[in-house]
């Protein structure tokens, strides 16, 4: 659930004002730009995912420079996987506000520049209410993918770093920090060979999902009927 709340909000806010940025005519070259920051969308994702791998390792130029340690840190570890997140689906999010705001009206720009309204009062109160449900579409699709997380802890650093875990009151055992729904129940077919214990949690997984995906269809008709 942290990472969702934490990574979604980046991916929609990178995607969002990457969108606004080349939508703009006094930016040179912008359709060769934009082409450019679909790369993280077209590259499959092992690849990127042992390039950043290699990147964060403690001695890796960004691990280094950063002084970041997802083998040792969990925090350090948690950023890595927000940041990673943020790169693959910010695309997604551009394309998607991009095409919203295609059919943006420049006359209802310029009406709102000619009465004197600033910059941040127009993208606020002009630009953002006409791509409002294209955003909110995008969002609920890019967290349904944050929900089911599974590969980015499992290539980076197998859902470490390992450590005392557990919860108040129900107890605490040694084991990944960072292994989220999915992953700890591969882990219990794979490693521990608990064939029952993994339906059982896949069987919670599928409960949460479904509830997603409930709230899903009943906020998209609250917005169709608007």
């Amino acid at each position: 659930l942290l990472f969702t709340l934490v990574s979604v909000p980046m991916k929609v806010a990178t995607g969002f004002l990457l969108a606004l940025l080349f939508s703009s005519a006094l930016i040179h070259g912008r359709r060769i730009l934009r082409g450019l920051l679909l790369v993280p969308w077209a590259t499959p994702f092992l690849l990127s995912a042992l390039t950043w791998r290699f990147l964060f390792l403690p001695n890796g130029q960004l691990g280094s420079l950063l002084k970041l340690n997802m083998f040792t840190s969990e925090w350090d570890a948690f950023l890595v996987y927000c940041l990673f997140e943020t790169w693959l689906a910010y695309p997604f999010i551009m394309t998607i506000t991009q095409g919203a705001l295609a059919g943006v009206s420049k006359d209802v720009i310029e009406a709102s520049y000619i009465d004197g309204a600033g910059l941040f009062y127009r993208l606020r109160r002009v630009v953002l209410p006409l791509v409002y449900k294209p955003l909110v579409v995008a969002t609920i699709l890019t967290t349904g993918a944050s929900l089911q997380a599974f590969m980015i802890p499992l290539i980076l650093n197998g859902g470490g770093p390992a450590g005392m875990v557990g919860f108040p009151w129900i107890g605490y055992s040694v084991g990944n920090k960072n292994e989220m729904l999915i992953l700890f129940g591969y882990y219990k077919v794979i490693v521990d060979n608990e064939w029952g214990y993994a339906a059982s949690l896949y069987l919670v997984i599928l409960i949460i999902i479904l509830t997603y995906v409930s709230i899903w269809f009943t906020v998209s008709r609250r917005m169709e009927k608007r």
